[in-house]
């Protein structure tokens, strides 16, 4: 894809970047003129927020199956795959004293 001056558009994929600090990383790299793919269990209409350059994929980061498909995607809609922020986290909730 290319931006309006014919430059090709680089493409990044961003796990939790639908809220807190990875929408505020999409929404640095809409405004570079990038290509985003959020990933996140849940759509929270950032998407809509940030236009066409934008795109939205269901996942669960503790999933590694779900990596390989999030970047899959990102690949299927641009034809490439430039950055990958994993900025997910996974974690087994315990009580302190079992941390």
């Amino acid at each position: 894809m290319h931006d309006n001056l014919g430059r090709l558009m680089k493409t990044v994929a961003i796990t939790g970047g639908s809220k807190g600090i990875g929408a505020s990383i999409a929404r640095k790299f809409i405004g570079e003129g990038w290509k985003v793919l959020i990933g996140a269990r849940n759509d929270n209409d950032l998407v809509a927020e940030l236009g066409e350059q934008a795109r939205f994929f269901s996942m669960d980061a503790c999933l590694q199956e779900d990596h390989f498909n999030f970047a899959e995607k990102a690949i299927e809609w641009t034809d490439r795959l430039d950055a990958y922020i994993n900025c997910a986290g996974c974690s087994e909730w315990r009580s302190v004293g079992d941390i």
